[in-house]
């Protein structure tokens, strides 16, 4: 019977060792500075090749595809209005 029993308290108690919260301490050491400053260089660039392009990205919806269970054209989801109250209920 108490075979049975840790079986039990063994599965109740893994998720929980298991479970991780990380904060900015413990994850500080393991930040590759060189790869954080070429990803950084990597993306400026990007971010400046974009801004000096003379073509625009085309700003029109396109069309969704067709769902293939039903046959339908896709649809865009609607936009909810954003709720606004600074936090007051």
């Amino acid at each position: 019977m108490e075979n049975n029993l840790d079986g039990v308290v063994k599965r109740q108690i893994e998720p929980i060792i298991g479970f991780h919260l990380h904060t900015n301490r413990d994850t500080y050491d393991k930040i590759v500075f060189d790869d954080v400053q070429k990803n950084v260089i990597l993306t400026a660039i990007l971010a400046y090749k974009a801004s000096e392009d003379p073509s625009f990205f085309n700003r029109e919806k396109s069309v969704l595809p067709l769902i293939p269970f039903t046959g339908q054209p896709g649809k865009w989801p609607t936009p909810n209005p954003p709720t606004r109250k600074g936090g007051v209920n």
